[in-house]
């Protein structure tokens, strides 16, 4: 585009286009239409990906603390044990007693660490001292043990906030692409600036790989992966991520600025004549209109016209008192005479806001209130029309005075004005738990973790299989005698109930009795208890998520989340009659089941219901909104979703068809909303949908369905038990019977 303006073929540029110190001598630029917005944007990545999460929890003083502490703690516990192993009441026990602790550093050591790790302990101090000593260890550690995993469980939860510049970006793991314009190929691979040029070549371009352009869709899919900046012009980029990004996942984007440019600027060829013109004439478009101000002739010169600057509506607007009759649809008698009134302004909600938009209208157009009443919206029954749509059908009203939902046979006999409230109807419920969805205690760890936690504790099966075998065969070669039973034994099921009771957190009576075997046995349980500490933390994490996976009518109908509908007669008219699949099963399974009363009730009980129980309720919004406000606690109004039942269920004012006065209907409506009138009304009766603003301040307690799965399996344990243990007997009295045959035999 500059090539053609420095050649002359075009007078002004058609898009604007950054300032360069090389293009300024060719062109000049006359405004900025257009802003620009182009910058990297990324989501925070989570805390681990910058730290040690496990090092995190405590600060370096508290660290130092806690190691000062143990320390305390083993001298006292050493001294207490060599008090205890010389007292006299002791000696003659002491060689025999195996539970007794002995006097040495390692055993000492290893009591600490299993304390430290809430492990159980085969030995102990058998004095009051001692017991004391133990006390003070346990208890100590357990509270260290329990802010510990309870500062895990709020980090894993936790992002990181250290980028902030582009340095910190370069420096990051995060990987880079950037949208595939000219623009953005010229400036990045032109950067001289040393962090934008080492951007480029080491993550954008780098050597030996396709450079990373792509377009804005794929860009913002790969931010919502994850570990991904792409710079883009945010403007439209946040357009897609609107479209791709559910609402938790747009929290923690972050922006920074890469380009070093001012705002584009439309130019023109240089010295052009008409560079002037120009500028006056794009700002009079942005600042001025024009308009017929009259006709002027030589007799009579200028000739300005009064009425010309009005529309026919405008000037048609005044009806000079005529009655309009407009139908209103009620429930209670006592509507009526509270049309203007916040009495039970809940009851009959629709019609009440309705007229109180329809005055300023009234008012507008000069007319005179009319109105009729009825107890539906009208549907087309055994050939003829009922309701509100019946009226305008007959004529007996010239105008709606609730909102409808359209629909292709009310097309035939009405005609839609505007959509003055922003009510819908929907169903609403909170997210349920994600156990409903899941087993909670398979999600802690991806699947690949699990077959590395699958190969670790087979590999740790056989070094401790080998290492068993080595002390029991090294001890019977040196002191010639069996060892005692606290010594683990190189058999299958002795190391496999060791290695299960190391990942549970669970004492063993048995132990390597050798320094490689307790060498062994310190990596085991500090591995252990890392993954426990991880796996704990996540399982607490997932106890407080809500699934998100119920996004359609179809996830809904399969959900465990029971069906209620409140109780008008659109509500039983749609429901009843629909005929596509999925809604019709939901009608004839979740809301209306054969031999059950329908789910029918009124929007009181039914918000009661939503808030105490897993449970979906199609209501009004605008209204039932108001009713959460009342009976939700804040935290409560977190993770409530939204799903449409009924198709095209924006309610809009209807009017008569072919009505003479349906323009000016129309344009007094939107007058109405223009100054704010319609906004007030939908303020003082309407709740939108309530923001959350405690997410995180509950606490709840575990129900059955959390942990059924453990259930489960323990139940499958124990009859597998059973089945083992008749196996055993079985097999006992076969091979009973064979010896005494032999016996016999012989």
């Amino acid at each position: 585009m500059t090539g053609y303006l420095v050649r002359g073929e075009v007078e002004i540029g058609g898009s604007p286009m950054f300032f360069t110190i090389e293009r300024i001598p060719y062109v000049d630029y006359i405004s900025s239409p257009t802003p620009t917005r182009s910058k990297f944007v990324f989501q925070e990545p989570k805390l681990s990906y910058e730290n040690n999460l496990f090092l995190l929890s405590f600060r370096t003083t508290v660290w130092y603390s806690t190691l000062a502490l143990i320390f305390i703690l083993f001298l006292a516990l050493f001294l207490v044990t060599y008090w205890e192993w010389k007292a006299r009441r002791y000696i003659e026990s002491r060689e025999t007693d195996s539970a007794i602790l002995r006097p040495n550093i390692g055993d000492v050591v290893i009591l600490i660490f299993g304390a430290t790790c809430q492990q159980g302990s085969p030995v102990e101090l058998k004095g009051s001292l001692g017991r004391i000593v133990l006390l003070i260890l346990f208890l100590t550690l357990m509270f260290l043990y329990t802010s510990y995993s309870a500062n895990i469980v709020a980090l894993l939860q936790s992002s990181s906030s250290k980028i902030r510049t582009l340095d910190d970006l370069l420096h990051s793991r995060i990987k880079f692409g950037v949208h595939d314009t000219v623009f953005n190929r010229y400036y990045f691979s032109t950067a001289t600036e040393p962090v934008r040029k080492a951007i480029y070549e080491k993550k954008v371009a780098p050597p030996g790989s396709p450079a990373h352009f792509m377009t804005l869709e794929d860009g913002v899919k790969k931010i919502r992966k994850g570990l991904f900046a792409f710079h883009m012009e945010t403007g439209v980029g946040y357009k897609f991520v609107g479209k791709y990004f559910e609402e938790g996942e747009k929290c923690g984007l972050k922006e920074i600025q890469y380009l070093q440019v001012i705002d584009p600027w439309l130019a023109v060829k240089k010295d052009t004549p008409y560079k002037e013109m120009f500028k006056i004439g794009i700002s009079s478009e942005s600042e001025w209109y024009s308009e017929d101000y009259g006709i002027w002739s030589k007799p009579y010169g200028l000739n300005k016209s009064s009425e010309i600057n009005f529309s026919a509506t405008i000037r048609r607007k005044d009806l000079r008192g005529l009655t309009i009759v407009t139908s209103l649809i009620i429930s209670d008698n006592r509507t009526k005479y509270e049309l203007y009134d916040f009495r039970n302004l809940l009851v009959d909600t629709v019609t009440k806001t309705t007229v109180r938009h329809l005055t300023p209208l009234y008012h507008f157009m000069n007319a005179t209130k009319a109105f009729v009443f009825t107890d539906n919206w009208g549907y087309y029954i055994n050939g003829s029309w009922n309701g509100m749509i019946g009226d305008l059908a007959r004529g007996d009203a010239d105008l709606g005075g609730s909102l409808a939902f359209i629909t292709k046979e009310r097309l035939t006999v009405v005609e839609y004005l505007s959509h003055p409230t922003p009510i819908t109807a929907k169903f609403v419920f909170r997210e349920p738990p994600l156990s409903y969805q899941h087993n909670l205690f398979l999600l802690p760890f991806k699947t690949t973790v699990w077959c590395c936690i699958g190969a670790f504790i087979v590999l740790v099966l056989l070094i401790l299989y080998i290492n068993a075998h080595w002390d029991i065969k090294k001890f019977q070669h040196y002191r010639q005698k069996t060892m005692d039973f606290t010594a683990l034994r190189p058999n299958l099921s002795d190391i496999t109930i060791f290695l299960i009771s190391a990942m549970a957190q669970q004492g063993s009576h048995q132990e390597l009795k050798g320094t490689l075997g307790r060498l062994v046995m310190f990596i085991l349980f500090l591995t252990f208890v890392f993954l426990y500490t991880s796996y704990s933390a996540s399982i607490v994490a997932l106890l407080q998520s809500s699934s998100n996976q119920i996004r359609s009518l179809n996830d809904l109908l399969h959900s465990k989340l029971e069906l209620g509908v409140e109780d008008v007669p659109y509500n039983k008219y749609y429901f009843s009659t629909a005929t596509e699949p999925i809604r019709k099963a939901i009608y004839e399974t979740k809301v209306a089941p054969k031999g059950s009363r329908p789910n029918f009730m009124n929007i009181d009980d039914g918000v009661k219901k939503l808030r105490n129980e897993p449970f979906a309720f199609n209501m009004n919004t605008g209204i039932g909104y108001k009713y959460v406000e009342k009976y939700f606690l804040e935290h409560q109004k977190c993770g409530l979703q939204e799903i449409e039942y009924i198709e095209n269920n924006t309610p809009w004012l209807p009017c008569k068809k072919h009505s003479p006065f349906r323009e000016i209907y129309k344009v007094g409506l939107f007058r109405v909303n223009e100054h704010g009138l319609g906004d007030r009304e939908n303020q003082l009766v309407y709740a939108k949908k309530p923001a959350c603003t405690a997410r995180g301040g509950n606490f709840g307690s575990v129900n059955m369905i959390d942990f059924y799965p453990v259930l489960l399996l323990l139940l499958y344990g124990m009859i597998t038990a059973f089945l083992l243990l008749f196996l055993e007997i079985f097999i006992h009295q076969k091979q009973m019977a064979l010896t005494l045959s032999w016996n016999t035999a012989l």
